[in-house]
C-alpha cells in the first residue's frame, strides 16, 4: 500500500506541474491570468461540490469563524494563481514556479520572527538554499535578461501563497475537514471570478473556438487541481504529511521539464542547479516540521484495542489546558493502563464542541469507539471519567487520529 501512496504523490506533483501547459495554450485565445484562475476555481468548485453532495454531505457544515478563514484563504489563493500565471508569461516557467516555491521559506521566516519559533540549523540552511536557488533560476548567471515586473509578480505569488498556507494552518486548528476548507475556498474564488474575471468574455471565446478552448478550460481545473488533490489526499492515508510534502517538490521539477520539452525553453547549468537547490530546501522544510510534539494519553484496554483495530479514530477528551497544546500533525502515544502496551498515533485534526452530547450526535459520533445504543448513553459513559461542571466550563474535543505503529 505504501508503494501505491508514493506513486500517487509522484503523479500529483507531475499534474500540478502541468499548469504551464494550460497557461501556454489558453493565453493565445485571449484568456488572461485572472480569467484562468477564475475558471480553475469554478471547475474545481463544481466537481468538489458534486462529490461532497454524493459522498460527504456533512462537509458543507462549518462555523462562522471558519468561514471567515476560508474566505481569506480563497482571496489569497486567487491572488496566488493569478500572479503565478502572470509571472510565468512574463519570465519563464522555471523562474515562476521556483519563485512560487519560496513560500515555505516565507512561512518559516514569519513563524520565527512573529510566532516565536526557533530558527533551527535545518531551517536556516533551507532559507539559504532557497535564496540561492531562486537567484540561479532567474538566469542572471546564464546571461538571461531579467523582467523585473515578472520577477516581482513571482515573489508576490510566493507571499500570497504563504498567507494561504498560514490561514490553512489556522483552519486545521479549528478542526475543519480539508474537504470543507477546499469547498469554501473555491467558492470564494468563483465569487471573485464573477466580479472581476469578465465571465461573458470567457463564454464568448469558448463559443468561438469550442474544441480547443473548452477542454483546456475544464482541464485547468480537473488536471491541475482536482485529480492531484484527491491523489495527494489518498496518499496521506499511508504516508506522513512531511514525506508527502517533500515528494510534492516534483512540481517545480516537472514544470521546468515541460517548459524545456514542450515549449523549447532553455535552462542553463545555473538554472538546473537552482531548481535542485529549491527542491532540497523545500524537502528540508517539510521534513523538519514545525515543532511537532509528542503527547502521552492513558486508555482503558477496551478503547486501546479499538484504536488498534481501527474501530476508534476519534479520541474524546475535555478541552483542558493539556489538550489545548495538541495540534494537527503532533504524535499521540497511547498507553494501555492495564497492560502498559504503547501505541503511536498521528493527530489528523481537532474537532471542538460545547458538550459530549453535541459531539456524539454529530457525524463523528460513530467513530468515537464508545459502544452504547444512543448518544445520551455515550455521554453518560464519559461522565464516569469527567464531571458535568467541567464539561460546561471547558468544552470537549474530538481528537482525530491515525494509528501509525506500535512503539
Amino acid at each position: 500500500m505504501k508503494a501505491k501512496a508514493l506513486i500517487f504523490i509522484i503523479l500529483a506533483g507531475i499534474l500540478w506541474g502541468t499548469s504551464c501547459i494550460f497557461v501556454h495554450y489558453l493565453a493565445p485565445y485571449g484568456i488572461d491570468s485572472v480569467q484562468m484562475t477564475g475558471v480553475r476555481g469554478f471547475v474545481s468548485l463544481t466537481v468538489m461540490a458534486g462529490y461532497l453532495l454524493i459522498c460527504k454531505r456533512h462537509s458543507f457544515r462549518t462555523s462562522l469563524r471558519s468561514l471567515i478563514l476560508f474566505i481569506g484563504g480563497g482571496v489569497a489563493l486567487f491572488l496566488t494563481a493569478t500572479l503565478y500565471y502572470m509571472s510565468m508569461q512574463m519570465t519563464s516557467v522555471a523562474t515562476a514556479v521556483v519563485l512560487l516555491y519560496m513560500s515555505p521559506v516565507i512561512v518559516c521566516a514569519v513563524s520565527v520572527i512573529f510566532l516565536g519559533e526557533r530558527m533551527s540549523l535545518g531551517k536556516g540552511l533551507a532559507v539559504a538554499l532557497m535564496l540561492a536557488g531562486g537567484f540561479l533560476v532567474s538566469g542572471i548567471l546564464d546571461g538571461v535578461t531579467l523582467d523585473g515586473v515578472g520577477i516581482a509578480l513571482g515573489i508576490l505569488s510566493a507571499v500570497t501563497y504563504a498567507i494561504y498556507n498560514i490561514l490553512t494552518k489556522l483552519q486545521m486548528r479549528e478542526g475543519d475537514s480539508p474537504y470543507t476548507a477546499t469547498l469554501y475556498t473555491f467558492l470564494t474564488i468563483s465569487v471573485i471570478a464573477l466580479l472581476v474575471a469578465r465571465p461573458a468574455e470567457i463564454v464568448s471565446v469558448a463559443a468561438s473556438d469550442p474544441l480547443p478552448v473548452i477542454p483546456l478550460l475544464i482541464g485547468i481545473g480537473v488536471v491541475t487541481f482536482i485529480i492531484p488533490y484527491f491523489l495527494y489526499t489518498e496518499a496521506l492515508e499511508e504516508l506522513s504529511a512531511g514525506v508527502a510534502s517533500t515528494l510534492s517538490v516534483l512540481e517545480p521539477v516537472s514544470a521546468s521539464l515541460f517548459s524545456v520539452l514542450i515549449f523549447g525553453e532553455k535552462i542553463g547549468v545555473g538554472g538546473i542547479i537552482g531548481i535542485l537547490l529549491v527542491a532540497v530546501a523545500v524537502a528540508l522544510i517539510s521534513l523538519g516540521g514545525e515543532g511537532k510534539s509528542k503527547h502521552t494519553l492513558k486508555l482503558r484496554d477496551e478503547y486501546f484495542g479499538r484504536i488498534q483495530r481501527s474501530e476508534k479514530t476519534i479520541e474524546v477528551r475535555l478541552y483542558d489546558e493539556k489538550r489545548q497544546k495538541i495540534k494537527a500533525g503532533d504524535e499521540l502515544i497511547f498507553v494501555n493502563q492495564d497492560t502498559g502496551e504503547r501505541m503511536l498515533c498521528e493527530v489528523i485534526a481537532l474537532h471542538k464542541y460545547k458538550s459530549f452530547l453535541e459531539l456524539f450526535e454529530s457525524h463523528l459520533g460513530p467513530r468515537c469507539g464508545i459502544i452504547r445504543q444512543t448518544p445520551a448513553l455515550m455521554r453518560d459513559e464519559m461522565y464516569t471519567f469527567y464531571q458535568p461542571c467541567d464539561e460546561e466550563r471547558l468544552g470537549v474535543v474530538g481528537i482525530e487520529i491515525r494509528n501509525r505503529n506500535s512503539e
